[in-house]
């Protein structure tokens, strides 16, 4: 019975230390969320944390729909690639407006759950006009200071744009696969070839 109380306890630690873990988001939709391009639109883009040193996603940020004529609707941001920051939103009805209500960040031992609210409208909350694919750009949560003053006090902290590396072409192509063998391929796939000129 003792020699495997080592086992037992193992994977007791391990439990416990995967259970503190929190990932980035999904990585795919399921086929019933997918809908259709002809009514649907096709959110997606660059949602960063950008710290001193690294670089990685606002992990499970959260957008909910706040347009009274539309149906009501929370959805969280689907990471293809993990912890890279590219994400879409499932395909949501077009006309309806979308707001960023919470995401987590990570550093070391410590998470902290970011409540955005529900008022004011931020570059990064889409409001989708037509059906289709929709590029919201690139924003992490950064400081607007230097990077040596970055650290000194969390006012100057806050969701900005930033520097667009290529980000709309990598979601596409992290994003493709989820949507393989449906109407939005043909779509997805001729943007890539329009931004691979």
């Amino acid at each position: 019975m003792r020699k495997h109380a080592w086992r037992v306890g193992a994977a007791l630690a391990l439990a416990i230390a995967l259970g503190g873990c929190v990932s980035a988001g999904p990585s795919r939709v399921s086929r019933d969320e997918i809908g259709d391009p002809t009514d649907r639109t096709l959110m997606f883009g660059y949602l960063g944390n950008h710290g001193l040193i690294v670089k990685h996603a606002l992990q499970q940020a959260r957008f909910i729909q706040l347009d009274p004529s539309q149906p009501n609707g929370l959805v969280t941001a689907v990471r293809p690639q993990g912890d890279s920051g590219i994400f879409y939103l499932p395909p949501v009805p077009a006309g309806s407006a979308w707001k960023l209500l919470d995401f987590t960040t990570k550093s070391g031992q410590t998470t902290t759950r970011w409540l955005q609210g529900i008022s004011g409208k931020e570059p990064y909350d889409p409001k989708p006009a037509k059906p289709g694919l929709m590029y919201l750009g690139a924003f992490a949560q950064t400081s607007r200071e230097t990077e040596a003053e970055a650290g000194k006090s969390y006012k100057e902290w806050g969701i900005f744009p930033v520097e667009d590396e290529g980000y709309e072409l990598e979601a596409l192509k992290a994003m493709r696969s989820n949507f393989k063998g449906t109407a939005w391929e043909a779509i997805i796939d001729a943007r890539i070839q329009e931004l691979s000129v």
